[in-house]
């Protein structure tokens, strides 16, 4: 989350002071939803570092390798269409409420599973109680 912050905030900075020119169309511009992609996973990346340490191991020091291996882009492609995207910010912020639609989707799926894991839990754990119950009531 950091790196794509710095990332956001600097495209942003250089196209938010004063009068400016057109930002030319890079050559290797990333797809817009690929973007979206890449910001996504750099965010939930960010987000599990305080909570899974394994998988970040396995990813390795620099998750931003992570992400650029994977996309098959290197940092200055990322910086560039970063800088782009964000020249336009109604369509940055588009951009970025697409991205935290499918956090707070990915919010609801997991609020939900975890719920009926613990509904479940709960009937398990009465009706092991009954089953107790009722083997207490016949040895005495």
């Amino acid at each position: 989350m950091r790196t794509s912050l710095h990332i956001a905030l600097l495209g942003i900075l250089c196209v938010s002071c004063g009068e400016r020119p057109a930002i030319e169309k890079p050559e290797d511009l990333i797809p817009e939803d690929a973007m979206e992609e890449i910001l996504y996973e750099l965010a939930l990346i960010d987000g599990v570092e305080g909570q899974d340490r394994e998988l970040l191991k396995k990813l390795g020091n620099n998750r931003s390798d992570y992400i650029y291996a994977k996309y098959a882009i290197d940092s200055l492609q990322l910086a560039k269409s970063n800088i782009y995207y964000a020249a336009d910010p109604e369509s940055f912020a588009k951009l970025y409420q697409r991205i935290e639609d499918r956090f707070a989707a990915l919010r609801d799926t997991l609020n939900t599973r975890m719920k009926k894991k613990n509904e479940k839990t709960s009937a398990n754990k009465e009706a092991k109680s009954r089953v107790d119950s009722v083997e207490w009531i016949k040895k005495n």
